[in-house]
Formats: structure tokens, sequence, C-alpha cells
């Protein structure tokens, strides 16, 4: 059984919130676009409010006071990193598929996750995305890459992994240890971002899996604003 897994916790000083009605909203987006036996579960230091359908893991304390490289505007992500430790490998299951809690899931996912690979990420040919995998989904087998947990120092690989041109926090690290990728997905293959997307235009038909970087989300009332088909898709 396929296991999907999302993060959600409240850091302090960060601007943005994150709560459990969003990772509920994920679980009926995947009830309605992955089809197969499958499970959702949330990463997370406040289980209150979710699906009772949703397994909650407590959030693993390690790098949890390591900050963003890119100030208090962004996230600090590094602790997600924990999803190629043992640990995870025992808790999640055989095969996991990492995503944002903040994703728009549009269509049939299945095509997506019938890969061989022990690892398929996200990436794409454009400037800004240069030996990039993106954090916000990607599959791995799990127990199959535990040197991108095993070999991370807070002290030391924030820093080769920005010297080595890769952003972001836990991403950069990704990039740093697995780029280029066992396996990858493209805007080919239905997996964009919400800024590849022409405002005030219908979504195009292949597109399976959005992402939506920036402070512009699925909830927020300007990204649902200059594209409609949000409501039909990021709901309950």
């Amino acid at each position: 059984m396929l296991s999907f897994v999302t993060w959600c916790w409240t850091e302090p000083g960060y601007q943005r919130r994150f709560l459990p009605d969003y990772v509920n909203v994920l679980r009926a987006m995947l009830e309605r676009h992955y089809r197969l036996p499958h499970r959702l579960v949330c990463i997370t230091d406040n289980s209150s409010g979710l699906d009772p359908r949703i397994e909650a893991i407590p959030l693993p304390a390690r790098f949890d006071d390591l900050k963003s490289p890119h100030g208090p505007r962004f996230p600090s992500c590094w602790r997600r990193l924990w999803n190629f430790s043992a640990d995870a490998a025992r808790l999640l299951g055989p095969r996991i598929v990492s995503l944002d809690v903040d994703v728009v899931i549009t269509n049939d996912l299945v095509p997506l996750f019938e890969r061989p690979e022990s690892f398929v990420g996200w990436t794409d040919q454009r400037d800004s995305w240069a030996n990039k995998i993106a954090g916000g989904i990607y599959m791995l087998r799990t127990g199959a890459h535990t040197e991108v947990w095993d070999k991370f120092d807070p002290a030391t690989s924030p820093q080769k992994a920005h010297a080595a041109g890769h952003t972001g926090s836990d991403q950069s690290w990704i990039s740093y240890c697995l780029y280029p990728p066992p396996g990858s997905w493209t805007a080919a293959d239905g997996v964009v971002s919400s800024k590849w997307i022409e405002p005030f235009k219908p979504l195009p038909p292949d597109v399976r899996i959005v992402s939506t970087p920036g402070e512009r989300k699925p909830w927020t009332h300007e990204l649902r604003r200059q594209h409609s088909w949000i409501a039909e898709h990021w709901t309950l």
C-alpha cells in the first residue's frame, strides 16, 4: 500500500500558518484522484482536528531549531529529511509519496506513481530549476537512500548544498545528494507550479498536481481569484 506523507507544524516567527483543515482537504483530494489502496500520514505537532482517517505521527524533534537559510519569510523544513531515515522506513511502509500540504490535485495520480525507481523527484529544465529536485513532491522507496538523513550535519551540510547552487532547506540537501534523481517527473507528466499556469484561463487538461510556492496558497483569495479551477479541486 502506498503511503502519502505530509508535514504540518507551527513554526515560531513564521508568518504563514498551515492548519489541520488543510490536511483534511488533501485527504479528500487523494480520495478523489488516487483510487488505489493508500494511507495518508500527517507528521505533526497538533493532531487536533484531523480527519480520523488520517494517521498522525508526532513531529521528530531533530533540527527543530535549524532556521531557513533564506530568512524568516521562508519555512525551515530540514526536519522533513527524516523521511529518509531508517526509523521512517519502519513507520511509514515500503514506499511513500511526500506531498506539501498546499498542493492542488486535479487529475488521476495513478500514472505518476506506477514507477520502479528507488526515488522519483520533480525536476524541470527552466533556468530557475537547474539542478533542482523540488521538496514539495517526491516518491521514495523507504530505506533506499538513508544517506540523505545519515550524512546530514546541521553545522556543515546547509553550506555545502548552497555552495553547490541549491536553494531551499530540505530540498537543497535532497538535490545535493540525489541530483540527478533515479527517476523524475516534469511538466510533461502533469506536475506543475501555479506560477506556470496563466491566470484567468482554464486549467490545462493534462495537469495532475499543482504546487503553490510562495505566499499565494489555495486557501488565499488572491490565488483563487486568479485561478477559478482551484475552488473545484481544493475542497472537501
